[in-house]
This record gives structure tokens, C-alpha cells and sequence, in this order.
């Protein structure tokens, strides 16, 4: 992952996420807040290294909107 993408994961993804994790995700059994937050921010991270690596072009908000159904 490039630098300019880690940062945009750190900067403006993650917020997005924690934020949504606490309305939109469903928790199953022991999980809580953080734990969820932490697995879709680590797909949203793969997603955006998937995406550097076939050349196209994302914004934050459409890796936050795809991860959250995740």
C-alpha cells in the first residue's frame, strides 16, 4: 500500500467506519464496537491496496459505503 493510500485509510476511512460501526453494524455474540471496527477497517485497507493495484481511482466514502455491509 502506498503512502498516500495509508493515509487516506487513517485520515478519512477509519473515521467513517467507527462511526458507522456503531448504527449500521449488527453485533453478533461477544463482539463489540472496537473488535468490528477493526475487521472493516482491515478490509477497507485491502480493498484500497485491490484497488491502487488494478490503477483505479476511490474515493473514502465509497470504501467506507462497501465495507459497512461487510
Amino acid at each position: 500500500m502506498s503512502p498516500q493510500a495509508g493515509n487516506l485509510l487513517l485520515q478519512e476511512v477509519a473515521p467513517r467506519i467507527k462511526s458507522a460501526a456503531r448504527h449500521c453494524i449488527n453485533f453478533v455474540g461477544s463482539e463489540d464496537y472496537e473488535e468490528v471496527a477493526q475487521d472493516a477497517i482491515a478490509l477497507a485497507a485491502r480493498m484500497l491496496h485491490n484497488t491502487e493495484i488494478n490503477g483505479k481511482k476511490v474515493t473514502a466514502g465509497n470504501i467506507a459505503y462497501y465495507v459497512a455491509p461487510h
